[in-house]
């Protein structure tokens, strides 16, 4: 009876390994924009078509590839953002990020994590010139990296990462948006009560996890309680 459950344990952890080794890890770059709502502690995403929760895979120059090649132009669902269930530079329960409507089988990337903004805040409220840069000084920090592209012009960015929902594969996103006026402007907008509505682009990559193990590992030790329970028997027999 011991034989046979050493095989069936080999059997078992070969079927179950066998699931696994056809589900590749997901691995490319794919870039997508749509619009969103900022607030001191929201962000609120929607499509250009104004669906909510949801943003356009671009192509041309910035065509998806890999895991992701053929779904230029396609729809993804995007959720919203609290900074009280999702912190800034705090590792955070995964959320259901990104899914891609026209790949269902794809996995889900999970977000996990929001770095926080690369500058301080000793600009934040200077008089307005090019080359400025801030991140806003806001209880447990702000994710958003301002720079004054001009005396008129500015742009944010902020990144974030995080897992494919298989674990298989990590993701790392950078969000970008464009002002006709100066940060300083933008920020007078949302720090408080207020909210700013603007343009983004987001570019994604997405790459093996190289903490899981390999597969194959593992069904070369299945292979090997199979081995080892034969051996077994026939030492049995010949006894």
């Amino acid at each position: 009876m011991k034989i046979k459950a050493l095989v069936a344990s080999g059997l078992l952890l070969i079927g179950a390994f066998a699931g696994s080794l056809s589900a590749a890890p997901l691995a490319g770059t794919f870039n997508i924009d749509g619009v969103i709502t900022v607030t001191v502690n929201e962000q609120l995403f929607e499509s250009n078509l104004s669906v909510a929760n949801q943003a356009a895979i671009t192509g041309g120059a910035s065509a998806p590839t890999g895991s992701f090649a053929g779904l230029a132009g396609t729809d993804v669902t995007i959720s919203n953002l609290d900074r009280v269930m999702q912190p800034v530079n705090t590792p955070f329960p995964e959320l259901d990020f990104i899914s891609f409507l026209a790949a269902p089988s794809l996995s889900h990337l999970n977000l996990n994590f929001i770095n926080l903004g690369l500058f301080g805040s000793a600009q934040c409220f200077a008089p307005p010139a090019a080359g400025q840069l801030c991140t806003p000084s806001v209880p447990g920090g702000s994710p958003f990296s301002f720079i004054n592209t001009s005396a008129n012009t500015s742009t944010a960015s902020w990144a974030m990462r995080g897992v494919s929902a298989d674990h298989l594969s990590v993701w790392r996103g950078v969000f970008t948006s464009q002002f006709t006026t100066p940060y300083q402007s933008v920020l007078g907008s949302f720090i408080g009560n207020g909210s700013v509505t603007s343009s983004y682009s987001a570019s994604f990559i997405v790459v093996p996890n190289e903490s899981v193990p390999e597969p194959n590992t593992t069904v070369l030790l299945g292979g090997g309680l199979i081995l080892l329970a034969l051996g077994l028997r026939r030492l049995k027999s010949v006894a």
